[in-house]
């Protein structure tokens, strides 16, 4: 396997363009994703619906929902997606980390998440199966 395509960007809010990689990554996102943050001082990840919206990652969950509200807003997390086109055997990545601020709990909890720090990683070709495959 090929090492992969990475663009990376620290950028303020309406500062700058995004490189071409992460244009890719935020047009193909969507649906599924995941949010990690700390709970009582340990990791936790979270599955999370999500979607973007203009400079910031909207996400929300039924597992928010179990997370107190001093833990999410105002506290860094970290957000993930990713991808694949079976097609062609690329795979893509994309990550995102900033101050998470309340965006609403009705019916479920969301979170805004600034895209602050995002990279964005391309694979060329799926990972060979596992052991025994």
């Amino acid at each position: 396997m090929d090492l992969p395509e990475e663009a990376s960007i620290t950028r303020p809010l309406g500062v700058g363009r995004w490189p071409p990689c992460a244009h890719l990554c935020l047009a193909r996102a969507g649906g599924l994703g995941r949010v990690g943050l700390s709970l009582r001082a340990l990791p936790v990840i979270l599955p999370v619906g999500f979607r973007i919206d203009g400079d910031a990652v909207l996400v929300w969950g039924p597992g928010l929902a179990g997370v107190p509200s001093a833990q999410l807003s105002g506290n860094v997390v970290a957000f993930q997606t990713d991808g694949a086109d079976l097609d062609t055997g690329q795979t893509w990545s994309l990550n995102v980390q900033g101050m998470a601020t309340s965006a609403g709990a009705v019916p479920v909890p969301h979170l805004r998440i600034p895209l602050e720090i995002v990279t964005c990683r391309h694979f060329d070709g799926l990972p060979p199966a596992g052991p025994g495959a």
